[in-house]
Parts: C-alpha cells; structure tokens; sequence
C-alpha cells in the first residue's frame, strides 16, 4: 500500500501491466548490468503472472532467480546502502517461525503414523518446503 497507494482501485491486471512498465523503465535507465537483469527479470514475471490472470484458472507464480539474488547497496531493496539492519528481536521472529513450522510437520508426521488421519503426504510435502523457506531466510538474514 506505501508503494502503491493506488492498488485498490486498480484491477489486478492493470497492477500488472504497470508493474511490467515500471520495470522496463527501470531496465533501461540503469548502467548497471545487475539491475538491468533484475528489472527485465521481473518485467518477465509480472507479464506471465498478467497472462495467468487473463487465461483464468490457477496462478503459479515462476520467480527467476535474478529476483532472488541480493543485489548489494541496490536502492528500493532490503540490500540499500540505507537499509535499516537486522535487529535480534527480528531472527527471534523468524526462529519462532520455524520452531512453529517444524512443531506442525512433526505432529502430522505423528498424526499420520499412528492413524488419526489418513494420507497426509502431500500437506507434509509443502509444510517441509515452507519451513526449509523460512530456515533459508533465518541463515541469509541473521548469519548472512
């Protein structure tokens, strides 16, 4: 909403088509080849995500890696020289988080063994991939 104040009177296709346009620009303003990469990366994904909303049905949201690749001292990100740092109150949150997430694997795990429920492969697939996520963030924010 700080970024774009806007958002609830716009569709979702018209964010996205601006997102797209933002982008763009951004890739074709910088020197910097880093940042022409990251801008034209996420000008790709917001244009797939806008041909998703259009077709209807599911959205998958395909991140490239040059959106998940810190870009150091890069303005508008996490990684500005302006940034405010991790504070230890913020890798206590995100400890919470996978302590949270792993005490749910566990008790599905727990639940499924001893026959409370039936098959609950798929549930403990996708819980373990979104602890491993927020176990990557806590190493990449709190021991980067």
């Amino acid at each position: 909403m700080s970024v774009q104040p806007n958002v609830r009177d716009a569709s979702a296709l018209d964010l996205t088509v601006q997102l797209v346009q933002v982008n763009e620009r951004a890739a074709g303003a910088s020197s910097d080849a880093r940042v022409v990469a990251l801008s034209r990366a996420s000008a790709v994904y917001w244009r797939d995500l806008h041909d998703q909303l259009e077709r209807g049905g599911p959205i998958v949201a395909h991140f490239p890696k040059e959106m998940l690749t810190p870009i150091p001292g890069m303005e508008g990100t996490p990684w500005a020289a302006n940034a405010p740092h991790v504070t230890a109150s913020d890798c206590a949150a995100i400890a919470e988080h996978v302590r949270l997430c792993r005490a749910q694997v566990g008790q599905a795990m727990h639940e499924q063994m001893t026959g409370i429920h039936e098959d609950q492969s798929s549930y403990l697939l996708v819980r373990e991939q979104q602890c491993h996520r927020w176990e990557e963030a806590y190493v990449a924010y709190c021991h980067g």
